[in-house]
């Protein structure tokens, strides 16, 4: 897979983005403990150690999602999957409904590739949820591959526009942006799992976004 500079730019510009705020507030916390001349401050170690918290649960997330990095082989790397992505929406208006104990056949057709596009989908379906609501991750082995679906449920639930719009197969580098670049990345990904995620909007009730991901390169 064969990534423009300009992508790769926009994704690092994605990415310091989502780690400012927790990384800001931990400095913040600091500050206020140093403040206190060394005392115990309960109000500015609770914000450290949870904004650390956040900080450590997207980088995981982000490592796997946009990076090199795996998670292994098998059903124990899928439950580390799903641990990221349940450590990544913790503590937010967003909850993650992806039942445990997968297949071996799914957990091996997921792996080398497919466990960042599902990643990126429900990266993708996050956004979609501005007031909150449920993400639902299903998994299903079939005879041309493996099948994930995730769906988002909520309050004013959408995807915008420009973020449907990064997802085509005509869209321009130029296009693109720090807002939308990860729903080109995503597609990207599943092409080359021999794949192309499909997003569905039915009204403002549910948004769902499904792929097929075969193994070999579309």
């Amino acid at each position: 897979m064969k990534i423009d500079v300009t992508v790769s730019q926009l994704l690092v510009s994605r990415l310091c983005h989502d780690l400012v705020g927790p990384a800001g507030a931990v400095s913040a916390g600091l500050e206020l403990m140093a403040e206190s001349g060394g005392g115990a401050d309960a109000g500015a170690q609770a914000l450290v150690e949870k904004s650390a918290g956040q900080l450590s649960a997207r980088l995981a997330f982000f490592r796997v999602a946009f990076g090199f990095a795996g998670a292994g082989n098998g059903p124990e790397a899928l439950r580390a999957v799903r641990e990221i992505a349940l450590e990544w929406l913790a503590g937010g208006k967003i909850e993650l409904e992806w039942p445990e104990g997968e297949a071996d056949d799914i957990a091996t057709g997921l792996m080398g590739g497919g466990e960042k596009v599902l990643l990126n989908m429900i990266l993708v379906a996050s956004e979609s949820l501005p007031k909150g609501g449920v993400i639902g991750v299903q998994l299903g082995a079939l005879a041309e591959g493996t099948g994930i679906a995730v769906s988002a449920c909520g309050d004013s639930v959408g995807l915008k526009e420009d973020l449907i719009r990064s997802m085509s197969k005509d869209i321009g580098v130029e296009e693109l942006s720090a807002h939308n670049v990860h729903g080109y990345f995503a597609q990207c990904l599943a092409r080359q799992c021999g794949g192309s995620i499909e997003v569905e909007q039915t009204g403002a009730e549910e948004v769902r976004l499904a792929v097929l991901i075969s193994g070999t390169q579309a």
